[in-house]
């Protein structure tokens, strides 16, 4: 498997602050990877060192088959958006894509191609610190494409954004990978964006890589649950332990109940519960999400 973006046991420390203990990234070519944790997990730290913004204090980092340092020299073939914004407020939206464009060193995409495919072109001639902070972030995914870039690398992207405009740059990146092949790595908190679009996901935790791998395998390793509410708590728990299929957990107080199906479906359950004279208020059930799986990894690292 041939990858555009690894990292092997990075560390980073700010004064006494251990941000980064031990962080693992593998991202195949062609992937829309998510890295997803909580704020303050790591995830920005992660990103700028591998892009060269911050000196890591050990680890080994290979992006696009080079070491951090010699990003510059690779003519726009990474594109990169941080969490913070970076523009030049005194240039227009034009002014600002003509300057990056220079930078990126090769000819991509032209500034009205990557206004068009933002949509911001009618604001070609505004300046730059007069939009909105969710136009300001159209504008720098604007500028980190211009070079099409092979790897595409954006820090809380949707920062800003309001809903619209948050399904415009999903649709944007799904197309991108899709049509282009582009690798696009995504740091975000929220996990249903990335589980909309991604291909693969890494979760990292007070500065520790957790696990990662394709979605598809991370969720199909996952149990559905069912949240039951019942009128004999004691007595339903002592039925489901018995059924093929099913394990209880005690979840909560009163006569809730959390149970993990590994093959028993929801009615099956039900029916095995009320044909044993226990009534069966409440039933929901809990399909597997990156969400539980995120939660239940993080549930075990406390």
């Amino acid at each position: 498997m041939r990858c555009d973006l690894t990292i092997d046991r990075l560390r980073k420390q700010f004064g006494r602050t251990e941000a980064l203990k031990a962080v693992d990234l593998s991202v195949p070519r062609g992937a829309l990877y998510g890295l997803v944790g909580l704020n303050g997990a790591g995830k920005t730290t992660t990103l700028d060192c591998a892009l060269g913004l911050l000196r890591p204090d050990a680890g080994t980092i290979q992006i696009l088959g080079l070491p951090p340092a010699r990003i510059s020299r690779s003519a726009g073939r990474v594109g990169a958006v941080s969490d913070t914004d970076r523009l030049p407020s005194s240039l227009s939206v034009r002014q600002t894509l003509e300057h990056a464009r220079i930078a990126a060193g090769k000819v991509g995409r032209s500034p009205t191609e990557v206004e068009s495919l933002l949509g911001i072109e009618h604001l070609a001639r505004r300046k730059a610190r007069h939009l909105s902070h969710g136009n300001r972030r159209r504008l720098s995914i604007a500028t980190a494409l211009l070079g099409r870039p092979e790897l595409l690398i954006l820090d809380e992207p949707f920062s800003g954004l309001d809903a619209g405009g948050v399904q415009d740059v999903l649709a944007l990146l799904v197309r991108l990978n899709r049509d282009e092949g582009m690798t696009i790595v995504l740091s975000s908190h929220q996990l249903h964006h990335v589980e909309a679009i991604g291909t693969h996901v890494g979760i990292i935790h007070k500065g520790i890589t957790l696990a990662q791998g394709s979605l598809d395998e991370i969720l199909r390793g996952e149990r559905a649950r069912l949240r039951l509410r019942v009128d004999d708590r004691r007595r339903a728990i002592q039925i489901l332990e018995s059924v093929p299929g099913v394990q209880a957990v005690h979840d909560g107080a009163g006569a809730d109940i959390e149970v993990e199906l590994a093959g028993a479906e929801p009615a099956a359950v039900n029916r095995e519960l009320v044909s044993a004279g226990v009534a069966v208020s409440e039933l929901l059930t809990r399909r597997p999400s990156l969400l539980s799986y995120f939660q239940s990894r993080i549930g075990e690292a406390k």
